[in-house]
């Protein structure tokens, strides 16, 4: 899972070709979002629009139930969750690795 405000990460992970999907989630501005939109051309890459209320401490869980219900996700399996909030778009400030064992 990528979170991303301009779309430059998750195409950089796309880049190298994962054999698993991306989940490049991002924030929905004025009822609508471009980064998924532009992102759709990318390989591998499937994008999730996080709703405009959603907080910093949901965020993760909010995207976690959507891979679940997409099927992107196994039980026992661990998921990568890379997210960046620097100025800098070519710096990534948080990486985290869930393990995922409530998935049905």
């Amino acid at each position: 899972m990528v979170q991303t405000d301009n779309g430059v990460l998750p195409r950089w992970v796309a880049k190298y070709r994962p054999s698993v999907p991306i989940l490049a989630c991002s924030l929905e501005r004025d009822g609508e979002n471009k980064v998924i939109k532009q992102l759709s051309t990318c390989r591998g890459v499937i994008g999730f629009n996080l709703p405009a209320d959603t907080t910093k401490e949901n965020l993760l869980s909010q995207a976690l139930s959507y891979a679940k219900e997409a099927n992107l996700c196994k039980a026992g399996r661990k998921v990568l969750y890379l997210h960046g909030m620097t100025d800098n778009p070519n710096e990534i400030d948080q990486l985290c690795m869930k393990e995922l064992i409530d998935v049905e």
